[in-house]
């Protein structure tokens, strides 16, 4: 394992460390469960571009996003990347003394994804030698430093000194675990250079957690918030009434979303999925696109195909409908 450096970029560029980083990454770890089990690690090109980003450094040398909001379609491999980083931090070139990483998910087995990729990819490549691996817990045997997981469903995990925090599919983290995540990340604020990473699909509701990050992720995006510590990296179809009417549509739909998302995504499989699901659903996890749940009283459409004006005859019985509000909801009459 590699000692601390900072790395320098071309003159265009920030100063970041992500080249390193990747360069580990491709020599210590292997890929976890699925196709690619124990094979060495490759990033995709759009990851690399990604992890530069992430470990770029201000003049001073200090890390510059100090929360990150990584958001991708279902499928995507986003947990199995979020699992590099997770060992990138436990004892990798940029990790710093004792590190402390809760892998936190809303359930004990949306946890275990992410920590269980995480242990395959030590305990089969050429890191295994290096850590004693549990069934919760990874810990390193040559320094002080713990990669542990965490459910928000268990409690408030408070009082924690953590050097990283992983969030994984935010999406699930509502009711009362949403103060859990506020809680692991108030433990971040008690170690220098700390930082967060949120990953998720789209939602369904924009007032929740998941809702905020990414309201507040596109108004750094368009300037009108500024927060040069927080890195909004989202990938969605860029229209949300994009057309889905033919095979040859819902396939363009998915080429547009999963471009570089890597040769392991089975494209065909989910352009197949729009027949299988509803359209909410489909949009939402594949589209990566917030949409409303099926609890709406009109199906997705229904109310914009009446919009044409039409003439009623005379004396037609016309019959006005009143939908009242109470709470999170809102309210139209024309």
């Amino acid at each position: 394992m590699a000692t601390k450096t900072r790395v320098s970029s071309s003159p265009s560029l920030p100063a970041s460390s992500g080249g390193l980083v990747c360069s580990w990454i491709e020599t210590y770890l292997v890929h976890g469960e699925g196709d690619r089990y124990g094979q060495p690690f490759r990033l995709t090109e759009e990851e690399r571009r990604l992890t530069w980003r992430i470990y770029e450094q201000r003049p001073n040398g200090q890390r510059r996003y100090r929360r990150v909001l990584y958001g991708r379609p279902k499928g995507w491999g986003k947990t199995e990347y979020a699992a590099a980083l997770s060992l990138v931090e436990l004892a990798g070139p940029v990790a710093p003394v004792a590190p402390d990483i809760p892998v936190a998910a809303a359930s004990f087995e949306q946890a275990d994804l992410l920590f269980g990729t995480a242990k395959v990819m030590v305990s089969e490549g050429p890191l295994a030698d290096y850590f004693e691996v549990y069934d919760t817990e990874i810990l390193r045997r040559d320094a002080p430093g713990k990669l542990y997981r965490v459910a928000a469903a268990a409690g408030s995990n408070d009082g924690g000194r953590h050097s990283f925090r992983i969030a994984d599919e935010v999406h699930e983290w509502e009711g009362r675990k949403e103060r859990v995540h506020l809680v692991l990340t108030n433990g971040l604020a008690k170690r220098a250079g700390s930082w967060a990473l949120d990953i998720s699909t789209a939602g369904s509701r924009l007032d929740s957690l998941i809702g905020t990050l990414y309201s507040k992720g596109k108004r750094v995006e368009s300037g009108e918030l500024v927060d040069d510590g927080f890195l909004f990296d989202w990938r969605e179809h860029p229209d949300p009434k994009c057309d889905l009417s033919s095979e040859e549509a819902v396939r363009e739909a998915v080429r547009v979303v999963y471009e570089g998302a890597g040769e392991h995504v089975d494209r065909e499989a989910i352009a197949a999925r729009f027949y299988e699901i509803p359209e909410f659903e489909w949009r939402r996890y594949y589209l990566n696109q917030f949409t409303a749940t099926a609890t709406r009283w009109l199906p997705t459409g229904a109310w914009e195909a009446l919009a044409a004006p039409r003439t009623l005859p005379a004396r037609t019985e016309v019959v006005l409908g009143f939908d009242g509000s109470y709470n999170n909801d809102s309210t139209a009459l024309v």
